[in-house]
Parts: C-alpha cells; sequence; structure tokens
C-alpha cells in the first residue's frame, strides 16, 4: 500500500522474535530503500543475503550500495546478479556505472563495451564509458566517445569537461578551449586545465587569472 514506515515498524516486531535471516529482512530493506535510506537499507538486505542470495535480493543490495556511495560493494552485488540473471538488461548498466564510480577501469570496460549497442544513444553511458578508455588507454581511445556525449546533450559538463581534458592533452588546445570554459564555469576543477589550454594559445593574462581562481576556489572560503 506505498506506507513503508508503518511496514517497517510491523517488521521490526516481527524481527525481534524471529531474528533468524529471511525474507523479512529483505522487505525491511527494501521499505527502507523506497524512503530514500539506503545506507540503512544495507544492514537487512546484507542479512537478507544469508537467507537466500538470489539476484532479486542481490540487486536490492546493489541498489543499496549504490545509493550509500560505496561503489565496490555495489559492483561486486550487481556482478553477482547478473550471473545469476544474465537476461535482465538493468543489471550490466548498472555495474558498469558503479566500476567507473569506483575507479576500477579494468572491470568497468569489458561492461560498457558489452552493452554499448542499447545505449549508444545516451550521453551519460557515453561520457561514462569514453571517460574509462581515456584512463585506460589515453585520450586517443576516448576522444569519439566524448565528443558524442558533448554532441547528444551540450550541457552535460563533465562530459565536456572531459573532452576538453582529452583534446587538451592530444595538443589541441584550440578545440579544447570552449569545452573548458563551458565546464569552468561551472566545476571550478576545469579552471586548471583551462589555464593550461589559455597558455598553450599564448594567452597568458588569461592563464593566470584561471589559476588564481581555481587556487581561491580550492583554498575555500576562509
Amino acid at each position: 500500500a506505498g506506507r513503508h514506515q508503518e511496514s517497517l515498524a510491523e517488521l521490526s516486531k516481527f524481527l525481534q522474535a524471529q531474528p533468524a535471516p529471511g525474507p523479512a529482512h529483505f522487505v525491511s530493506g527494501l521499505a527502507l530503500l523506497k524512503l530514500g535510506r539506503p545506507c540503512e537499507a544495507i544492514a537487512p538486505l546484507e542479512t537478507a543475503r544469508k537467507w537466500k542470495a538470489s539476484s532479486e535480493v542481490l540487486i536490492e543490495l546493489g541498489d543499496a550500495y549504490q545509493g550509500c556511495r560505496r561503489w565496490e560493494l555495489a559492483g561486486a552485488a550487481y556482478e553477482q546478479a547478473a550471473r545469476l540473471n544474465p537476461a535482465d538488461k538493468r543489471i550490466p548498466r548498472q555495474l558498469a556505472h558503479c566500476w567507473w564510480m569506483a575507479r576500477r577501469y579494468d572491470k568497468a570496460k569489458p561492461v560498457f563495451e558489452s552493452i554499448q549497442g542499447a545505449h549508444g544513444g545516451d550521453a551519460e553511458f557515453l561520457f561514462e564509458y569514453g571517460d574509462t578508455l581515456v584512463r585506460s588507454e589515453g585520450p586517443e581511445a576516448g576522444l569519439a566517445l566524448l565528443e558524442k556525449a558533448a554532441a547528444v546533450d551540450p550541457k552535460l559538463v563533465p562530459a565536456r569537461a572531459a573532452l576538453g581534458r582529452a583534446l587538451l592533452d592530444l595538443d589541441r588546445a584550440g578545440d579544447a578551449l570552449p569545452h573548458l570554459e563551458l565546464a569552468a564555469a561551472h566545476d571550478a576543477a576545469a579552471l586548471l586545465p583551462l589555464s593550461r589550454a589559455y597558455r598553450a594559445l599564448g594567452r597568458t593574462e588569461e592563464a593566470a587569472r584561471a589559476e588564481k581562481e581555481y587556487k581561491t576556489k580550492l583554498a575555500g572560503p576562509r
């Protein structure tokens, strides 16, 4: 009925009497996820896994880990779920994202590659896959994907920043500049590569300003 807080109260009473791992732990974890409390959902879902390590339990546990930004654990849970339920098309996308967030590019790359056909028009996917290739194989390897991500969604700031950095690393400062200028307006981390691009183009005063702004924002308020 969608009354998740009330269901938790009843489940808590039941689990005090029946604490052994069982379906009530799974339902408790689900209720906490529905309430937007993924970190609290981890414990009951880990207990539910001891009861039954099914793909259903593992997916929800992966969701809880992901919501709590515990990326490696989320990746491991989704990976196990994918082995148990290879027909579920949602799992590999979540798996690739979590390995990318965990900076496990060695694990992320083959998953991205395996599902590229289904997500070729998704800017977030293209950005994450392209960034994975840049970080694991160098800027040239991921450039085309980052360019496509920026074309699909020009407002996707992380993709524009990653594209700018890749172009800069390929000694294409002029091409990198518009991407880095846009990114720097939203993300202070882009100011440093923007400064490098200005300097490479001989625009030393603008380079110095961007570097100064970067250091000021990095230091934060005093």
